[in-house]
Order: structure tokens, then sequence, then C-alpha cells
């Protein structure tokens, strides 16, 4: 797992989805578990990752927070671990991310977000609202559906934006060119 790994699992993968990690990936989950090396008194700024605010409406750069920071000496004792992870937007410190996070022989999976992945995906997509129309509410439903783990589902409502797309750009042309 290297860092656009870690930046792809916090803002886009699922709940209870487990992306696996080997043994010369564990600094990279180390700093996913907000685990470190030593421990500190004060709060660590252990990485920084983009994402949409939904409530500042824009995309920013988000910290993951540390309130402690547990030791490890080796990558088995990263296994088994449950930890609630923070991020903090860098607009304003009280917009938050949370993130419970489960590590298991399996690799490490997201089992709670709050805003979750929904709320997050479907704020930065409003701004096609007037492409898309009355699609904007599948593509909703597809982001939604994606969130929950059921990926062909989300593409069957993906297909459908297509679908409509390729209809009303032929509709539009096919007197222009014909």
């Amino acid at each position: 797992m290297d860092i656009c790994k870690i930046d792809d699992f916090l803002i886009n993968t699922g709940l209870y989805r487990y992306v696996s990690f080997s043994d010369d990936e564990c600094g990279e989950l180390a700093t996913l578990l907000c685990i470190g090396e030593h421990s500190y008194n004060q709060r660590q700024i252990l990485h920084k990752f983009d994402a949409f605010c939904p409530l500042c409406k824009k995309e920013t750069v988000y910290t993951l927070l540390a309130d402690s920071i547990a030791p490890y000496s080796h990558v088995s004792e990263l296994r088994n671990r449950r930890r609630i992870v923070y991020s903090a937007c860098s607009r304003d410190n009280s917009h938050r991310i949370t993130f419970w996070l489960h590590s298991s022989d399996k690799g490490v999976a997201k089992i709670g977000q709050d805003p979750s992945v929904k709320e997050i995906l479907t704020s930065s997509i409003s701004r096609y609202r007037k492409l898309l129309g009355k699609d904007l509410i599948e593509l909703q439903t597809a982001i939604q559906l994606h969130s929950h783990g059921v990926g062909i589902g989300s593409f069957v409502y993906l297909r459908r934006i297509f679908e409509n797309l390729i209809i009303t750009a032929f509709e539009e042309n096919k007197f222009k060119y014909g």
C-alpha cells in the first residue's frame, strides 16, 4: 500500500472492503492506523490527502490526526486492531472526517465513516447538474451503491447515464450529419 493507495482507501473505498497489505508495507499501514514508532504527548500530523469538504463545499486538504500514537515493532502488531482515526479540513479544523478502521490478517477495512463516502462524493458532483439534469439522481444512486460495496449495481446506473448521454447527443446531431 503506497501513499496514493492510502488516499484512495480513505476517500473512495466503501465500508467493509479489506485492502491487503504486505510486510513491506507496514510503514504505510502504520500511518493509516495512526500508529508510530514513538509515543507523543501532542497531536501528530501523519498524512495529508485531498478530498471534498461537504461543509466548506470545496476541495480541500485533509490531515490525518492522532491523539495518541501507539508504538509497534513488527507488522504482526498492526493486525487485529480497531482504531478511530480523525482527519481535519485545512480550511476549518472543526470540519472532520472520522474513520473507524479494523485491521486483520485480510488487510485493513473501514468499518465506519462520518460523513459517509456518499456525502463526500455526492457533494462534489453537483457541478455536473447542468450536464446530467435528471440523470444526476442516477449518479447519486451509483455512488451510494458503490459506498455500500454493491459494485455491479453502481455500474448499472452508470451505464444508464452513458446511454442517455449518447442518445441525447445522437438526437441533437442526427440531422447535422445525416
